[in-house]
């Protein structure tokens, strides 16, 4: 596995966030961690005017910087030494030079901080990490620094880990991405699908036999999920290392109740594909995700997928049938190989 690594150059909230995780995360031996700073032109030709007036020359500006990210990445290597890590110092905009890296290095994964949502001023901001997870062709983790006033103290270790699920291709291939990693052994994965509440469709039905009817198809199509996404549970524990896997289903707006839920589950982790623009509204991922990842308070891996023709015919199925075929999916978890077809060309979050 090949895992990008920004950071800000600084000890700030958000890189120590980020790289608390990736130590925390079990990482098969021979993964390569690429550590990359990111100077932006303007701050280079800052940096040649110094502090108090002091000149500074561009290449020493850039030499210590690097130096002092060299010095991060090689003590991220002692805490990592069954993985190689590598650094190197980019200049351009950030959000246009991690993409443009991560798509020269073919890398699988990128990890990156977002903001405390209190400070403005640091390199890796929320503008940064929206514009990667939206853009990049791999799985983006956006780890975040819990607030004194966050809900739950989060785990580094990851081993509460929520999945929305929906029935898309976009939930499919984040079922496929924990299907290959490696989880410790208490891990805990709950897979959430969020379905429309019927109470207001029933109560403004006047005819009562249209209302029962209503019901009746709204608890044959929650019984029918249940059933489908518990088969899809016991099958991934056969084929992966997790060995916790509970189902829930709960009603109300996806881009909320995603977020309640992951406070309320105390959840370290949420993992949730995401597709490209689409006039299907009603579609689960997509806008979701980008609201999943603006408000949840843990940290958020956005596993992408494309939008072509034949998706399109899938979601459109699925809205018009809200049913999952266990056995299809089931069939394309088995085909999961370590980074084998797992990146689809996105073309970014809603």
């Amino acid at each position: 596995m090949k895992i990008l690594f920004p950071i800000d150059g600084l000890q700030t909230a958000t890189s120590t966030a980020a790289s608390t995780y990736l130590i925390s995360r079990r990482w098969e031996s021979g993964t390569k961690i690429k550590v990359i700073a990111v100077v932006k032109p303007h701050e280079s030709l800052l940096a040649m005017f110094g502090k108090f007036g002091q000149s500074v020359e561009r290449e020493q500006f850039l030499y210590q910087y690097g130096l002092s990210c060299s010095g991060y990445t090689a003590e991220l290597q002692k805490e990592l030494p069954h993985c190689e890590v590598t650094f190197e110092l980019l200049e351009g905009d950030p959000a246009d030079m991690i993409l443009q890296e991560a798509e020269n290095w073919k890398s699988d994964l990128i990890i990156l901080g977002s903001h405390d949502r209190q400070s403005l001023k640091r390199r890796l901001l929320g503008g940064v990490s929206h514009a990667v997870s939206s853009h990049a062709n791999c799985p983006v983790m956006i780890a975040k620094h819990p607030l004194h006033d966050e809900p739950h103290e989060i785990s580094p270790r990851m081993t509460r880990v929520l999945v929305p699920c929906d029935g898309s291709h976009s939930s499919i291939a984040a079922l496929k991405w924990i299907a290959q990693l490696h989880w410790h052994e208490e891990t805990e994965v709950v897979f959430l699908a969020v379905i429309d509440h019927v109470q207001d469709k029933y109560a403004k039905e006047a005819d009562p036999q249209k209302a029962t009817d209503i019901m009746f198809l709204w608890q044959e199509r929650r019984q029918h999920l249940q059933k489908s996404l518990t088969e899809l549970a016991e099958h991934l524990e056969k084929v992966s290392e997790l060995k916790h896997i509970d189902v829930k289903i709960i009603a109300g707006d996806p881009r909320e109740a995603i977020v309640k839920y992951a406070n309320e589950w105390r959840a370290d982790l949420i993992v949730i594909g995401s597709h490209g623009h689409t006039r299907l509204s009603m579609l689960f991922l997509g806008s979701v995700a980008q609201a999943v990842v603006t408000h949840a308070h843990c940290a958020v891996e956005v596993i992408k997928t494309c939008q072509d023709d034949e998706i399109v015919a899938l979601q459109n199925s699925y809205l018009e049938s809200q049913e999952y075929d266990a056995d299809e999916v089931k069939e394309d978890l088995n085909e999961v190989r370590p980074m084998d077809n797992l990146h689809i060309p996105p073309t970014g979050m809603m």
